[in-house]
């Protein structure tokens, strides 16, 4: 009702249909429909026909109507200017995962709402021209979950360790190292890793690196074009490598020709990080205390690093 009052109020103002309809941005069948739609749930006219005028009826609604998103618009501003000195909104970038990583961010976030609904990050995890760690220095994100603390934090920003999530190796089934008895993570040395030219996967690529050079190995790259996480396991070739956060599954849900492979000596652990701009909005630092909190209660067998 109210979509199609500010409908209607524009119309008023032309008295015709067809610039009405153009200045909304609808057809004009549309826009005669929501008129007829708004004077049935009303239970009276606001037009008179050929010409187009408005009714007694009709110029009274005008008036209050208008009144009344006027106020209402202002409520809405006002809102929306209390929210951003509070820091009410803000993005969190994450890749999509069911690892114990991000289970701590969404507990974090889940806990906060119970004594502020109003409490509501928005998570981003898909961004063709940004990693992760650009995300966050270009403004695009207030905060971001890394894979690995980077080498150098840029002045203004903080990195703290969140927690070390438990990685799995999955290899194609026609892998030669599956031919292995006791597969150690050095048998990956001659396996490559995928690494796609989006941007938002280096995340991705470069937490799995990270684990390759922990491990004293020299991690080697394929490059090509994926668009999402689905695409790195459907197309994984058979001397090719994924290091992924363990979601506790014996099989992979996108490409069941592939094989989880865990290594009992060394562990792997993708080290994350919860990498923001200081001095922070309240409502981040917020999070980033209950992020700890919650890893701290689950007594978490990961120490940091």
């Amino acid at each position: 009702m109210l979509d199609y009052s500010r409908e209607f109020i524009v119309l008023a103002a032309s008295l015709n249909y067809t610039k009405a309809a153009a200045k909304l941005n609808v057809s004009q069948s549309s826009l005669s429909r929501h008129i007829a739609d708004l004077e049935r749930e009303l239970g009276f006219s606001l037009f008179d026909r050929n010409p187009l005028a408005l009714t007694a009826a009709g110029r009274h609604y005008m008036e209050a109507i208008s009144a009344l998103i006027e106020r209402l618009d202002e409520a809405v501003d006002e809102g929306r200017s209390i929210a951003n000195r509070d820091g009410g909104e803000f993005s969190v970038y994450m890749l999509p995962t069911d690892s114990l990583y991000a289970s701590v961010v969404y507990e974090s976030v889940a806990r906060i709402r119970k004594h502020a609904p109003s409490f509501s990050p928005r998570f981003r995890y898909t961004d063709r021209d940004s990693s992760v760690f650009d995300a966050v220095l270009s403004g695009k994100a207030e905060m971001g979950i890394l894979l690995g603390k980077p080498a150098e934090v840029p002045e203004g920003y903080a990195c703290e360790w969140l927690v070390d999530s438990p990685v799995v190796a999955w290899l194609h089934e026609d892998s030669p190292v599956l031919q292995r008895g006791i597969i150690r993570f050095e048998d990956l040395a001659d396996c490559y890793l995928v690494r796609s030219t989006t941007q938002s996967s280096h995340t991705w690529s470069d937490g799995m690196a990270s684990i390759y050079s922990d491990h004293g190995v020299e991690p080697k790259f394929h490059l090509r074009d994926l668009e999402n996480k689905e695409s790195f396991y459907l197309t994984l070739r058979p001397d090719e490598v994924l290091l992924a956060s363990d979601e506790g599954s014996a099989l992979c849900k996108y490409n069941p020709s592939l094989v989880k492979v865990e290594f009992a000596d060394p562990p792997l652990f993708f080290s994350t990080h919860m990498l923001y701009g200081v001095p922070s909005a309240p409502l981040v630092r917020k999070l980033v205390e209950m992020c700890h909190r919650v890893v701290e209660e689950r007594g978490s067998r990961f120490e940091s690093r």
